[in-house]
């Protein structure tokens, strides 16, 4: 399997119902375009970018990326960069092809249990919480 083919998951839901709208986020890797650490210095904040799934060929060229933004532990943007891109490449070879990036409804609270965090409800002891970003492209 090839990693373009790895399908990355986020959710920032607690209840394990999938009843309120962009709470979960599935996306195929191929898709991704980067990691963005934040600008205003904060050291507990990563974001993955990903083309905008919402986008059409007429307004790509002017749509922001949807975005994964992670609450991680102060200064271990480093490890969760390196934890989530070994997952993708063990996810391609393992024939998986499935990441959890972060989970919190596997323990059913709004924050993912770093303490007791699994493979299921993330990729990255480090990852404490997943906020989903989309921006919705003006039609036209």
């Amino acid at each position: 399997m090839n990693v373009d083919e790895v399908v990355i998951y986020a959710s920032s839901f607690s209840d394990g119902l999938f009843d309120t709208a962009d709470t979960a986020y599935c996306v195929p890797w191929k898709k991704f375009r980067g990691f963005e650490f934040a600008a205003s210095g904060s050291t507990t904040a990563l974001s993955l970018l990903f083309d905008n799934l919402r986008a059409s060929a007429s307004t790509a060229a002017t749509t922001i990326p949807d975005k994964i933004t992670l609450l991680i532990a102060a200064n271990k943007q480093k490890e969760v960069c390196k934890d989530i891109l070994a997952a993708v490449w063990q996810a391609a070879r393992s024939g998986e092809g499935f990441v959890t990036i972060g989970d919190p409804s596997q323990d059913g609270s709004a924050s993912i249990s770093i303490a007791s965090n699994s493979r299921e409800a993330t990729c990255s002891e480090h990852i404490a919480r997943v906020t989903i970003t989309y921006d919705t492209p003006d039609a036209g």
